[in-house]
């Protein structure tokens, strides 16, 4: 349904469902139980994107609106980053980059695609450098 609709089947007396955002729950109300924010009453209100026709679409909404996604980028020390040899990480805009050692390179930060490609001689001082760009990049900054 629409959120026309919707409003329609609260004028006529139907049953919808609402999302509760403070309970995080889904709660059934007939059109008398129920008021659209604005309305001054003393009846739960609720804004219409947070009405729903049916309790399988509020409880979807309950369940996948606000899905989201935490990204850590990996934190190795000098000495850590010497054992492992390398990390990847997806920088802001979705990029795909390696930062890693070996001893003809140094140390190596690198594109997926092998496009952009900085490197840096192996000391430690240098290693702080790269990872610096590691945080610009996964910040996008």
């Amino acid at each position: 349904m629409t959120r026309e609709e919707i409003k329609k089947a609260i004028e006529n007396g139907e049953s919808v469902w609402a999302y509760d955002d403070f309970l995080h729950r889904v709660i059934p109300y007939k059109a008398n139980e129920i008021a659209i924010t604005g309305i001054n009453t003393n009846m739960p209100a609720y804004e219409l994107k947070d009405l729903f026709a049916t309790k399988q679409q509020a409880e979807h909404y309950l369940h996948h609106a606000n899905v989201s996604r935490i990204e850590h980028l990996p934190f190795l020390t000098w000495e850590e980053f010497l054992k492992e040899y390398s990390f990847d990480f997806y920088s802001e805009n979705r990029e795909w980059f390696t930062l890693y050692w070996n001893d003809a390179d140094g140390i190596v930060l690198e594109s997926i695609d092998g496009f952009d490609k900085k490197t840096w001689d192996l000391t430690e001082e240098n290693f702080y450098k790269a990872y610096d760009e590691c945080v610009r990049l996964f910040k996008g900054q």
